[in-house]
């Protein structure tokens, strides 16, 4: 009796270790799956740094041809700026001796028609004398 009872408490503990033996092994095929998974997370993480590098340079020239293209453009508009400016100073000053021509011209008329009056008057008329245009040779 006492031998069956050894031998049963011996099936039991040889039970209780294939279970434990059973448990064992498949906590190893899942530390070998978490294994992979790991080390393919790994790689999968530096493939998204250097992506992440590779862009950061992108962005740094695309930023720098910005700048350059920024730059070019205010360059080119300050000079159309001043292109447009120097001709419309030349273009007022233009208008402003056009302006002053016509002035003199306007009050050269209204002298003659003056001067044409007066004449008209001191020969004795009544009424004003016609004012006849005339042209100045140097305009």
């Amino acid at each position: 009796a006492d031998l069956v009872a050894r031998v049963s408490f011996l099936e039991d503990k040889v039970k209780h270790g294939t279970k434990a033996q059973r448990a064992l092994l498949k906590t190893r095929d899942m530390l070998q799956v978490a294994n992979q998974e790991l080390a393919h997370s790994r790689s999968t993480n530096r493939k998204l740094q250097d992506a992440n590098g590779q862009l950061t340079k992108q962005m740094g020239a695309a930023r720098k041809e910005f700048k350059l293209i920024h730059h070019r453009y205010n360059a080119e508009m300050e000079a159309q700026r001043a292109d447009f400016d120097e001709r419309y100073t030349e273009k007022c000053q233009e208008c402003d001796y056009l302006a002053a021509r016509l002035r003199k011209a306007e009050d050269r008329w209204r002298r003659h028609v003056e001067e044409r009056r007066w004449r008209h008057r001191e020969e004795g008329g009544s009424t004003p004398a016609p004012a006849e245009p005339r042209r100045d040779e140097g305009e």
